[in-house]
């Protein structure tokens, strides 16, 4: 029957197979923590990969799936765990909806889906760590899903940390990460979007790397060591910031290095702009005084940064370009 929490932790809930469903399966897990109000957690007790021929149970009450209590997983290292869909049809890796605010999805490899790795829809408070996102186990070899992670209407969310919280995102055909319609102060850092985990591979995204769609106040990398993001290898542009003319206001672009691995090697460019700035964006500031809010922009297809007409008070300072 359907997992129960442990008696020495209740709200636990551990996967013990590699099973599509039933008992000791990831889906059955993801039961058990929705019927179970609270912040629950989800652990493992098996390492491998899960193949998954539909829609696991969608999130609709908090719950942190943690893929670094599997067996063998390192510290700051790779997952271990690894969903992997083999089915037909529409399918998210994870499915997080109003009702699950407060979830995190961490340390665990999602590949393969014909939607999106993570999607968010109208909830908040979503943390993402950690993970290899449209990449093998060994986050070198791409299988893709359609987009990478997605938020939509899903505010105050986390996107990675420091350089052990990133997540890898590959492979995409679409989006590596997009934020749209009200995914308010979402902090987006320490990511490799489209950058292989041994830092050379290049896999890159179908269209955007990051993309953010009438949402205010992101952070996209942070000024401390570690916590910038790497965008490389995008089919359309490296970061777009989109206001939808709602003026999408105050978004901070530090410390990332965007078409570039850190050794300035043109094979890393995204195909049009590293910065694309349009739909009445306003506020913005790319760079800054502070070294460790500078972006490197280097290698693309256009320009280094590009802001539309009608675009108000975007302050780009500091970079080297």
């Amino acid at each position: 029957g359907r997992i129960k929490p442990e008696d020495v932790s209740a709200g636990t809930f551990t996967v013990s197979n590699l099973n599509d469903g039933g008992p000791g399966s990831l889906q059955d897990a993801l039961n058990g923590s929705n019927s179970s109000p609270g912040l629950d957690s989800i652990h493992f007790s098996v390492a491998g990969v899960i193949n998954l021929n539909g829609q696991l149970p969608a999130i609709i009450d908090p719950v942190v799936v943690d893929g670094s209590t599997a067996p063998g997983y390192v510290p700051c290292g790779a997952p271990v765990v690894a969903l992997n869909f083999v089915g037909g049809g529409g399918a998210h890796g994870f499915l997080i909806l109003a009702g699950g605010d407060g979830t995190t999805i961490k340390s665990l490899n999602i590949r393969g889906f014909s939607a999106a790795g993570v999607s968010s829809e109208f909830s908040s408070n979503i943390t993402v760590q950690s993970c290899y996102i449209g990449t093998d186990l060994s986050g070198n070899v791409a299988i893709p899903n359609n987009l990478g992670i997605f938020l939509l209407g899903s505010p105050d969310c986390v996107v990675g940390g420091d350089s052990c919280e990133g997540n890898i995102v590959c492979g995409s055909l679409a989006n590596g990460i997009a934020m749209e319609q009200g995914s308010h102060r979402t902090v987006v850092s320490g990511n490799s979007v489209g950058l292989g985990a041994d830092g050379v591979t290049l896999m890159g995204n179908g269209l955007e790397g990051i993309y953010a769609f009438a949402s205010d106040s992101l952070k996209i990398g942070i000024d401390s060591p570690g916590w910038g993001n790497i965008v490389t290898g995008s089919g359309a542009q490296g970061i777009h910031l989109n206001g939808g003319g709602t003026g999408s206001p105050n978004a901070l672009i530090y410390n990332n290095l965007i078409g570039t691995n850190g050794s300035n090697s043109g094979i890393y460019g995204n195909n049009l702009n590293g910065v694309f700035i349009e739909g009445g964006t306003s506020g913005t500031r790319l760079g800054g005084t502070d070294p460790l809010q500078a972006n490197t922009i280097a290698n693309n297809g256009l320009n280094g940064v590009q802001v539309d007409t009608l675009n108000n008070r975007n302050l780009i300072v500091g970079n080297s370009i």
